[in-house]
């Protein structure tokens, strides 16, 4: 017989691995948000074909955020079992201060 289907992710499971994966990106420091709908947002319906994710994320500017919004696409559609599309909008990007006297 045919090995048996993974159990279906729980709303939980999927929203640590979409937050490990997303984290995962160097230069992501928190989502801004809570990960279970991602942003606050799944959209499917008619005029999607597959589940769609929005995940809004803190970065630091040591990268380009682009870069970085591409890679979190990227590692969350690929983190979660139906590979759904993915969009990022980043929130706010950081700074680092250096400590005093430096």
């Amino acid at each position: 017989p045919p090995p048996a289907a993974p159990p279906p992710a729980d709303d939980d499971d999927e929203n640590v691995r979409a937050a490990a994966a997303a984290l995962s990106v160097p230069g992501v420091t928190h989502s801004t948000r809570r990960t279970t709908t991602l942003g606050g947002h799944i959209a499917t319906g008619p005029a999607l074909r597959r589940r769609h994710i929005l995940l809004e994320v803190v970065v630091t500017a040591e990268r380009r955020a682009l870069d970085m919004a591409r890679e979190v696409r990227a590692a969350v559609s690929e983190a979660l079992p139906d590979r759904p599309s993915v969009a990022v909008l980043i929130t706010a990007v950081t700074v680092a201060v250096p400590p005093p006297g430096r």
